[in-house]
């Protein structure tokens, strides 16, 4: 389900020119859960949650748009196609505790 809404957000980001705040920072939510599944993902959401400061509407901004061009890419691999389980970590889960 997470993959199937990640796409559909990462596709409407792609098409338009201009971004709402909220909408950007909806996808990137979601896809920073992701990102803890996807080898090397991790980079690739630092331009998104930049183009969210402190404005109702966003510009792409060249690297915003290389990353949701990336994520586009690493969720059309992970969605089952042949080779896909090679994004997908598989690094044992991390508990932190705290007081």
């Amino acid at each position: 389900m997470h993959i199937d809404e990640a796409e559909r957000r990462v596709r409407l980001l792609l098409r338009s020119s201009r971004w709402k705040r909220k909408s950007l920072q909806e996808a990137s939510g979601i896809l920073l859960w992701l990102s803890a599944f996807i080898r090397g993902a991790g980079p690739h959401l630092r331009s998104s949650w930049d183009a969210t400061a402190g404005r109702r509407w966003c510009r792409r901004s060249p690297d915003a748009l290389r990353s949701l061009l990336w994520w586009e890419r690493a969720l059309r691999r992970l969605r089952g196609r042949k080779g896909g389980a090679k994004w997908i970590t598989d690094a044992p889960p991390i508990v932190s505790v705290s007081d």
